[in-house]
């Protein structure tokens, strides 16, 4: 049940993405509403989903998936198809996901 509510998140988080570096919109009533709609749905999925999760380890894996989807959307959407470019900023947030991402690994 939680693997299905993380696919639709992972929709909606390509959806806001979209929302977010298209500028062709950014100026109608809509947006804003829209954006504030989304995020809140959002969360509400999130609380919805951990509030079945009883299982803390399993909560842990869906929370780090979870992350990571939004991360992976919000990192690679922007430079596939925006045009978006890493500066060096990036690049050191990249290393720095990547590390973390591999002492939890570690750790595990």
């Amino acid at each position: 049940m939680e693997w299905t509510f993380l696919g639709i998140a992972g929709v909606l988080y390509c959806f806001c993405c979209w929302l977010t570096y298209a500028n062709d919109h950014k100026d109608e009533k809509w947006y804003m509403p829209l954006g504030v709609f989304m995020g809140c749905l959002l969360s509400v999925i999130w609380f919805w989903v951990a509030k079945h999760i009883h299982n803390k380890d399993k909560m842990y894996i869906f929370n780090l998936t979870w992350d990571s989807m939004m991360l992976l959307i919000y990192y690679l959407l922007p430079l596939i198809f925006f045009g978006s470019k890493l500066d060096r900023w990036g690049w050191i947030g990249l290393g720095l996901i990547t590390l973390g991402a591999v002492i939890l690994r570690i750790k595990h």
